[in-house]
């Protein structure tokens, strides 16, 4: 509902209480100061610091005279006006997402106006020059929001890099499965050979040993390749000295 227009209606709904319209629409304006909690420091340095833009410069009252107001622009929404760059609080608060309507005089004077549906009071700033009056006009317009654009595309940045680390840490993963069974792929051939050659050293120390009355072959005992040729190599020996003695009994007789 138009806010207005609820002004209004509260105004001629309350009868015999001595409320008037007026009455409704101030009570309505209160509801606009709201105390900010669970927020930064909000003495005047240390808004200047996280403002966009800040300066000093007139504020007209509502007699028509005019004050000296340090302000200062924080991004996106408040402008926050001290009684001077020194001040431990703001003096007053505006809420730039009401007060739209920004326009300006030849005397180099920023006017602040809310939305026209909201009865609230106009805001007027002198600033020593057209120069500094369009700065700050630029700022109300644009520069509030280009901290959020900045904000917006580092994150969409953070999310391109992001997801391109993620696809690059799944495409080494990949790599690395394919890597590792490939390992194992050649762990089982290279098992597979050293069992073929294990059961054929086996076999021919069996054939060595056959007929040697004296020894007692058991291929168990031969659990691995390297016993299993020095197994071998003494039956070779054992063999070639009972060739050389049986030779050597042969020439004898």
């Amino acid at each position: 509902m138009n806010p207005l227009k609820l002004v209004r209606r509260a105004g001629a709904a309350i009868t015999g209480g001595g409320v008037n319209e007026d009455e409704a629409s101030m009570n309505f304006r209160e509801k606009f100061s709201l105390q900010l909690k669970g927020t930064v420091s909000k003495d005047a340095e240390t808004v200047a610091y996280y403002s966009i833009r800040s300066d000093s410069l007139m504020k007209r009252t509502d007699q028509g005279t005019w004050q000296k107001r340090f302000a200062a622009l924080v991004p996106h929404t408040f402008l926050y006006l001290f009684d001077n760059e020194y001040a431990e609080g703001p003096h007053e608060v505006l809420d730039m997402d009401i007060y739209t309507n920004i326009t300006t005089s030849d005397d180099n004077v920023l006017i602040l106006s809310p939305k026209d549906d909201i009865p609230l009071r106009q805001y007027y700033f002198q600033l020593d020059d057209y120069q500094a009056l369009d700065n700050w006009v630029n700022s109300i317009h644009n520069g509030r929001f280009a901290v959020l654009r900045d904000e917006r595309d580092a994150y969409q940045q953070l999310q391109v890099g992001f997801g391109g680390q993620i696809e690059k840490i799944n495409d080494d993963l990949e790599a690395s499965k394919r890597n590792n069974e490939k390992i194992q792929y050649e762990l089982l051939e290279a098992k597979k050979v050293n069992d073929d050659m294990l059961h054929a050293l086996q076999r021919l120390i069996a054939v060595v040993s056959d007929g040697d009355e004296n020894v007692f072959f058991d291929a168990g005992s031969c659990d691995s390749i390297s016993s299993a040729i020095l197994t071998l190599e003494k039956k070779v020996l054992g063999l070639s000295e009972r060739v050389q003695k049986d030779k050597n009994k042969a020439l004898d007789v």
